[in-house]
C-alpha cells in the first residue's frame, strides 16, 4: 500500500490525474474517490490524503480511523519536509516515528547550506561518498 500525503490542491491534482490516465488508473483496484475530506483516493494499493503536514492531529485520526498504524509504513519525503521550519520537521518526524513499525527516508536535492540554516538533522549528501553509501549528517 502506498499513502501518498501532500497538500490538498497537489493531491486533487495526483487524484485528476489518476482519473485522467488509463495507464495508471488501471493499475489500481477497487478504486473509491471522495471530493469532500481529507482521503480524496482509496483504492487497494494507493491512497491519497490532502491535508498541511503541519495538522498531524488530522494525520493522526486518519490512521487510527483507518487502521493504517497497523500496518509497518517506510516513509519517504521528497523535500517538502526541508522547506518546513524546524519546529513542525520536528514534530512530523517524531509523529512518523511513534508508530509501531515505521521507517523513514528524507530525499533532498536543496543544498546542505539550507538544511544547515534551519538546524536540520536530515541526512544530506557528501560530495566524497557514493548517494548508496551515505549516512552523514548535515
Amino acid at each position: 500500500m502506498y499513502i501518498d500525503i501532500d497538500y490538498p490542491d497537489l493531491i486533487n491534482i495526483k487524484c485528476q490525474v489518476v482519473k485522467d490516465t488509463p495507464q495508471i488508473s488501471k493499475l489500481l483496484q477497487n478504486v473509491e474517490y471522495f471530493p469532500a475530506g481529507t482521503l480524496k483516493l482509496v483504492s487497494d494499493s494507493y491512497i491519497t490524503i490532502g491535508l498541511d503536514l503541519l495538522d498531524l492531529k488530522t494525520l493522526d485520526n486518519v490512521f487510527e480511523s483507518r487502521g493504517y498504524k497497523e500496518h509497518a509504513i517506510f516513509f519517504t519525503s521528497e523535500v517538502a519536509i526541508t522547506y518546513m521550519d524546524k519546529l513542525g520537521a520536528d514534530k512530523l518526524i517524531e509523529w512518523a516515528a511513534s508508530l509501531p513499525d515505521g521507517e523513514s527516508i528524507i530525499i533532498t536535492n536543496i543544498r546542505s547550506r539550507h538544511l544547515t540554516e534551519i538546524n536540520s538533522k536530515v541526512l544530506c549528501p557528501r560530495a566524497d561518498t557514493p548517494f548508496w553509501a551515505q549516512s552523514s549528517v548535515c
